[in-house]
């Protein structure tokens, strides 16, 4: 299992350079860690029962993900979104930073924290442009527009 596992995480990794899907990879390798579990598994029944129950939990998170993010959608197809973005005018980083803040912390005593999450998300899409400031290296975001 954990040699699966391990060129499973390995192709995820590498997906770009090898030209694989994530998705793919994830389900693939998924799908083979529970068939060397139910062979390796004292009986049936085991197998079946964990199987059931780990499912069950993934089901709930894809079936909450589903509704957060269908609300989401249907504040951002209203222009729920445009009340908040127009009252935010500063464009420095730093001071967007700050507010952004603000409204998560108090969001987030109201909605759920993967709600949260997911609609501020699709608020900093919102307000900040696709440039350099949405780069995919966090750190260097941190350590060049907001430490300095």
């Amino acid at each position: 299992m954990v040699l699966v596992f391990a060129l499973g995480y390995a192709g995820i990794i590498f997906e770009e350079s090898l030209a694989f899907n994530k998705s793919g990879v994830g389900l693939l390798m998924a799908v083979c860690l529970w068939v060397i579990r139910s062979i390796g598994a004292p009986s049936t029944d085991v197998a079946v029962q964990e199987l059931s129950r780990s499912t069950a939990e993934v089901s709930e998170i894809v079936f909450f993900l589903l509704g957060a993010m269908t609300i989401v959608e249907i504040v951002d197809s209203h222009q729920g979104f445009k009340l908040v973005t127009d009252n935010i005018s500063t464009r420095n980083p730093k001071t967007l930073l700050w507010v952004i803040g603000f409204v998560t912390f108090f969001l987030s005593s109201v909605l759920d924290n993967l709600t949260s999450t997911i609609v501020m998300v699709s608020l900093l899409r919102k307000l900040v442009p696709p440039s350099e400031y949405r780069k995919y290296d966090l750190y260097y975001y941190l350590s060049n527009y907001v430490c300095t």
